[in-house]
């Protein structure tokens, strides 16, 4: 009588195939990457201080872990992807692109789903869903590449006008809100008008305006069911807003992902809060008056304009932040101040929280 095979013991258990699996080159591509942009840093190729380097070159991480996915057969939908918006934005942050980084960001984010989905649906289990998932990846890429540049935008783009009465108002306390796109920001209102602004939506969006009330009047603006998505180089969320002079202003100004710029050199901006939590914020002061306030983001480049002669005192709170100031300030742990002897000019008080990028701090030209 035979005796039966013992299940346990591994001598008489069948031979499974074993799937050999690739070491990772994610950590070996990455030394490789940042030691060859050092070395072009230290010959003088490549400007730049070495924060400033770390945050130009960002776009590496997804370049190395795309390729490293690609060695490793896994997610190569999404490896594909990772490595083209990684060229992107760093052909953006290294002055190829006239998109920046934050607009590609902005627009294509969700592709990163669709990328994740392929890959789920696509699998590993055919010999020939490599070839299919490289071949997707290279089309949503090439999709990307041809609505960034070529693209002129949806047929239902829109664009709404605002204007507030100024009334007898003299101060004005602003809120205004804008989930993703662009901000302008800049005196030139109409006589009479507290703010005209001029609300481009990608693809739709509505305007939620709160009509100035009390005194000092209080106004607010931000938008309904506004566009996360947009694809030609003249379809994303755009918003001009022009404020006027003679109100003195309080403004708390609110950005998930983009790019801001405020320019308050021709205005009375007593208080100024900005918060974004990635993009890049420009600010240009106002050369008479005091300003107070905040500026804080999770990630990005916060460039902040400072008139000559003004004392200045800037209290940071940074993470992985390169800081750049002029040679005639001070910095003193986390505060940055002019000289002693500078005490004629206008005042401004600023904190500055951010937890990566760059934070330069410059004279107005």
């Amino acid at each position: 009588m035979t005796n039966p095979i013992n299940p346990v013991n591994p001598a008489h258990q069948d031979k499974q195939p074993i799937r050999r699996r690739h070491f990772s080159l994610f950590w070996p591509l990455l030394l490789i990457s940042i030691g060859a942009f050092l070395f072009l840093s230290n010959i003088g190729v490549v400007q730049g201080s070495g924060w400033d380097m770390v945050f130009r070159l960002w776009p590496l991480l997804l370049i190395v872990g795309g390729l490293d996915g690609l060695f490793r057969r896994e997610g190569l939908v999404g490896a594909v992807v990772l490595i083209g918006l990684g060229l992107a934005f760093l052909l953006s942050n290294l002055g190829y692109l006239s998109i920046s980084a934050w607009e590609v960001i902005a627009r294509f984010w969700p592709v990163f789903l669709v990328a994740l989905g392929l890959d789920i649906l696509i699998g590993h289990k055919r010999p020939w869903a490599p070839l299919i998932g490289v071949v997707v990846g290279l089309l949503l890429i090439g999709g990307i590449a041809y609505l960034i540049v070529a693209a002129p935008g949806v047929a239902n783009q829109r664009t709404e006008t605002v204007n507030y009465t100024m009334n007898d108002v003299t101060q004005a306390n602003g809120s205004i809100t804008m989930a993703v796109g662009r901000m302008d920001l800049s005196s030139g209102a109409a006589a009479g008008s507290l703010m005209d602004a001029t609300l481009k939506f990608g693809a739709q969006g509505t305007a939620r305006k709160t009509l100035p009330a009390g005194n000092p009047a209080s106004f607010g603006l931000s938008a309904d069911n506004s566009t996360y998505l947009s694809f030609g180089a003249n379809d994303t969320d755009h918003w001009t807003l022009l404020m006027n002079p003679v109100v003195t202003y309080s403004l708390d100004v609110n950005m998930a992902v983009g790019e801001e710029f405020l320019n308050l050199t021709d205005l009375s901006v007593n208080q100024i809060d900005l918060n974004m939590a990635v993009g890049r914020s420009e600010v240009r002061l106002p050369a008479k008056g005091s300003v107070s306030g905040s500026i804080k983001g999770a990630v990005g480049e916060t460039t902040l304009y400072l008139p000559h002669g003004a004392v200045v005192n800037i209290r940071l709170d940074t993470g992985l932040t390169s800081v750049n100031y002029p040679s005639d300030y001070t910095r003193l742990g986390d505060v940055i101040s002019t000289p002693s002897q500078q005490s004629d000019g206008p005042t401004i008080n600023l904190s500055i929280n951010q937890a990566l990028g760059v934070i330069n701090i410059r004279y107005l030209p």
